[in-house]
């Protein structure tokens, strides 16, 4: 949860303004206590409530509470009813995608290596220079923007590249 910044000790200088209603250099900070607290945090809140155990959120969460009341005399809090709920899940209606969401969350990510081509390499296997490869595509692309400035098109089968 984030916290604003507490009050200084020392008096603040009051803030002074010019004629123009300006605030004149020197003068006090606007806001002395600094931005005001947002509140708990969605993790903060997931945290608290799932630390929970079943009758003690049953206290707090009218119709759910309800429901939750059935699972009362269990010692257990409501992280692991929902870690049984997913397996539940998982097991008696299978969804790829829940499963993937669960592993991911409990055992990270896969890793995805990505297979980055050097083009300069893939030329030269093919026994060009890259450098003249380069440079022939840059007097390529030179040309045809120069044509396209002049009302030419960018276009292939622009005629006038007969």
């Amino acid at each position: 949860m984030k916290q604003g910044k507490k009050p200084s000790k020392q008096p603040v200088k009051s803030i002074r303004r010019n004629e123009h209603g300006q605030i004149v250099k020197g003068s006090g900070p606007l806001n002395p206590a600094g931005r005001a607290s947002e509140g708990e945090s969605w993790a903060a809140t997931f945290k608290r409530v799932f630390n929970m155990t079943p009758k003690e959120a049953a206290k707090f969460a009218g119709e759910i509470g309800k429901r939750l009341e059935l699972y009362g005399a269990k010692q257990t809090t409501l992280k692991e009813l929902i870690a049984y709920r997913l397996a539940d899940a998982l097991l008696f209606d299978p969804s790829a995608g829940l499963l993937t969401a669960v592993m991911d969350r409990a055992e990270g990510k896969l890793a995805q290596v990505i297979g980055a081509v050097d083009w300069r390499e893939e030329v030269r296997r093919y026994g060009y220079d890259p450098a003249e490869v380069f440079e022939t595509i840059a007097q390529a692309a030179s040309a045809r923007l120069a044509r396209a400035d002049h009302g030419g098109s960018l276009d292939r089968s622009d005629p006038a590249e007969g």
